[in-house]
């Protein structure tokens, strides 16, 4: 049996979504949770809920139910209702598979006569050009309030008026408890666990009994869970944990942990899956494929839409707040790349260079980078520099921990504070003057420490250095490595938001964690990255320094 596995898929298309269930075949659907507002089907009913209401309306002619229940709503609710958008999705009903969900942890709910109705939208609502929150007015009656459009941070911004649990709620069916999926003589046992909506969650209940797959939103506590967004702790489910050991499933299906997308590892003789997704715009989406003939394990992802990453495209929108033709500056939030040259021959009326963008947009076709000219930077004889940090706070470095060197042919790694003197001596006696990194980020990180020690130190960005020459659709140093010398992926090579949180989880505080490797096998991964950032970097600016020799 071939199962489809995914979570947290708010951003990421759900016609692709259709797409790869079209294109898999699979014999049942799992889906772990968060925003589930976008699954629900074409309904017949819905709540508009208040803090003292909960109305239920007829669907699509927003009729109320019961005499009181129209008297309780305004006349702006009853004039606005029929033209809100509401954007039920039907696509995944259609396709005659089995479709299991449980809740997330960001999906508001609410229990009514033994029904589960979740809130879409996130509270918001869309008609013509305007956004509304359902409210209560100065009646006691349901009404609408309207924010503006042109300014989206006020929608996180709640009115007095407008409870937390507001809004309008749709019917759904999370599968929650023991369900099983067959196909022919093949049977698979699945929990499906609910969790508690808040940011630090737990699931409701714990699991009683073995079964073939738990299908949980949080992951058990200490595996695939390590996570920045409450303060750098793990936040899976202990309960989860408990049920893990005492029954040893077979595997756990779960999400919550974004950066943690598309990891495996094992609990025992149980295999922890975590297939969420990344919530930024543009966002690859994770999925498994599940074969449970020999419990199998396929990851995937959808392939990522590299149009609006391009350099450049972030400054070209602070370029353009001024223009307020969202029709016409759609391209450069969404869409094809017709779309975006649309809006770039828009925007150039009114003078604005998009001579770049165009450049790079058109190197997504290319095999290569084009090197336009030399790179004005000798690497033979220039210091080279990469640091490790905690997580950075609001744009300020983490705590610098680690400083690796690249001089006259080597690269020295000091540990700070306890080799800072070292460092600073090693400054001094090879007279460098000057320190080339990849980024501001380590300039950032490195200036306070020569500033109380007044050392003069002048700050390259080899990376604009190399933007200036190169034209490419990214520069970011492992892909445009891999890009430069048709290097394939360091597949073992620890990312820098793992690094950041190993170093504030047990580096930093020298802190021993029953769930994470240990500070000094943390320590090795992470000047093993350092390493090779540094050679990556030395070997892109040797390349575009030998061009004029070439």
């Amino acid at each position: 049996m071939r199962i489809f596995a995914f979570s947290d898929w708010r951003v990421q298309s759900l016609d692709k979504l259709v797409e790869l269930v079209n294109q898999h075949k699979p014999d049942a659907i799992l889906y772990a949770g968060d925003d589930l507002d976008r699954f629900v089907p074409e309904v017949n009913n819905i709540l508009l809920k208040t803090t003292n209401h909960i109305i239920s309306l007829t669907y699509p002619k927003y009729k109320a139910v019961s005499r009181e229940d129209n008297r309780a709503l305004s006349q702006k609710v009853k004039r606005l209702l029929p033209k809100l958008d509401l954007s039920f999705n039907n696509g995944l009903y259609e396709l005659n598979r089995p479709f299991y969900l449980v809740n997330g942890n960001d999906d508001y709910s609410t229990t009514v006569d033994g029904y589960y109705f979740v809130r879409l939208n996130e509270g918001r609502y869309v008609c013509g050009d305007k956004v509304y929150r359902v409210a209560e007015d100065k009646y006691n009656k349901v009404t609408l309030l309207e924010h503006s459009p042109f300014l989206p941070e006020i929608y996180d911004l709640l009115d007095d008026e407008i409870s937390m649990d507001s809004g309008i709620y749709a019917p759904i069916s999370p599968s929650f408890g023991e369900f099983t999926i067959a196909k022919e003589s093949e049977s698979i046992s699945v929990i499906g666990v609910e969790c508690r909506y808040g940011l630090q969650s737990e699931i409701v209940s714990t699991p009683k009994k073995y079964a073939d797959i738990y299908l949980s939103h949080l992951p058990p506590l200490g595996c695939l869970d390590l996570s920045s967004r409450f303060g750098v702790d793990h936040i899976g489910s202990k309960k989860l944990l408990v049920a893990i050991k005492r029954y040893t499933p077979k595997l756990v299906v779960c999400g919550h942990s974004h950066m943690w997308g598309g990891n495996i590892a094992k609990i025992g003789d149980t295999t922890v899956l975590n297939i969420s997704s990344h919530d930024d715009r543009e966002a690859i989406g994770n999925y498994a494929l599940i074969d449970t003939s020999d419990w199998s394990i396929d990851m995937k992802a959808t392939e990522r839409s590299q149009i609006h990453a391009i350099p450049g495209m972030r400054t070209l929108k602070r370029r353009c707040m001024d223009l307020r033709n969202a029709e016409k500056l759609s391209g450069l939030y969404g869409g094809s790349e017709a779309d975006l040259l649309e809006s770039l021959d828009y925007i150039e009326m009114f003078d604005i260079d998009t001579t770049l963008v165009r450049e790079r947009l058109n190197s997504l076709k290319w095999k290569k980078p084009k090197i336009k000219r030399p790179i004005t930077l000798d690497p033979y004889n220039q210091a080279f520099v990469d640091v490790e940090t905690g997580l950075a706070q609001g744009g300020v470095p983490g705590k610098l921990w680690l400083v690796g060197i690249w001089y006259q042919g080597e690269i020295t790694q000091f540990a700070f504070p306890s080799e800072k003197k070292a460092f600073l001596k090693y400054i001094r006696d090879n007279d460098i003057t000057s320190l080339a990194s990849w980024t501001q980020y380590d300039a950032n990180a490195l200036r306070p420490v020569f500033e109380k020690t007044g050392i003069p130190i002048y700050f390259i960005d080899a990376c604009q250095r190399t933007r200036n020459c190169v034209v490419w659709h990214t520069y970011s140093l492992h892909d445009f490595y891999n890009a430069l010398f048709t290097a394939g992926p360091s597949e073992d090579l620890i990312d820098g938001y793992t690094a950041g949180l190993y170093a504030d989880h047990l580096i930093i505080p020298d802190n021993e964690c029953p769930y994470c490797p240990s500070p000094q096998d943390a320590i090795e991964q992470i000047k093993e990255r350092n390493r090779v950032d540094i050679k990556q970097m030395i070997d892109i600016c040797i390349k575009l320094w030998e061009v004029q020799d070439g």
